[in-house]
């Protein structure tokens, strides 16, 4: 109880320290300025964005891992802590959360937190190409080369996690305990991207649930 209450004591300061660094009268004046049904519609957008994210956690997990109805409160909070606390450590929060909701291993739910930022990468790769071909500007290389790069890290991350995860294995036997725990975590690492990337189907869904969230933003910015 403790702990918890405490969490919620961090979480109010960390909230309170971004209000006062964005300055509270300038927040003031800007909410008194906002139109009230733009207003709606941004809370609309942010909570279809909110509830894309929820869908894509429940398909990167295993089917029935984590429902979407159970999905949504983690994907809130892990969305608070990555907005509030500095330097995007706040990310970290979603293996923690994954641990307490599926009883995950927090290198499992690492993986989990790479595959969703992998595809929110390739999202975004997706986006920009897409706009450069609305726009007729297909045309434009170094937008179009970045576009393409957006999409790498799908690649090359599950297998650059596999090659570490082998030459671990190779090498771990005569490690220390501390070596064979960070070799442990390694493996699990491994596993959990494998697990996240290894259905299609869920896989795809996960995708176009990454595309909704993002567009979702867009208009969230717009509004």
């Amino acid at each position: 109880m403790a702990r918890k209450w405490l969490g919620w004591g961090l979480a109010l300061a960390l909230i309170a320290l971004v209000f006062s660094l964005a300055g509270f009268d300038r927040i003031g004046r800007l909410l008194v300025s906002i139109d009230s049904r733009e207003l709606f519609w941004a809370a609309m957008a942010s909570a279809a964005s909110l509830g894309f994210r929820s869908i894509r956690l429940s398909l990167l997990l295993r089917p029935s891992e984590l429902g979407l109805l159970r999905a949504f409160p983690v994907t809130a909070v892990a969305q608070m802590a990555a907005v509030f606390i500095p330097a995007r450590l706040g990310e970290l929060a979603l293996p923690v959360l994954l641990q307490r909701a599926t009883g995950r291993s927090k290198s499992s739910g690492l993986a989990i937190l790479l595959a969703a930022r992998t595809l929110d990468t390739a999202a975004l790769g997706t986006w920009a190409l897409a706009a450069l071909i609305l726009r007729r500007n297909a045309q434009a290389p170094m937008l179009l080369a970045g576009g393409v790069l957006l999409f790498l890290p799908l690649i090359l991350l599950p297998l650059i996690l596999k090659k570490v995860d082998q030459l671990v294995r190779r090498r771990e036997e005569g490690w220390s305990r501390k070596g064979r725990t960070w070799a442990e975590r390694i493996h699990r690492i491994r596993e959990g991207m494998d697990q996240a990337l290894g259905h299609p189907a869920r896989l795809a869904g996960a995708a176009l649930a990454c595309l909704g969230s993002w567009s979702c933003q867009w208009i969230l910015t717009w509004k």
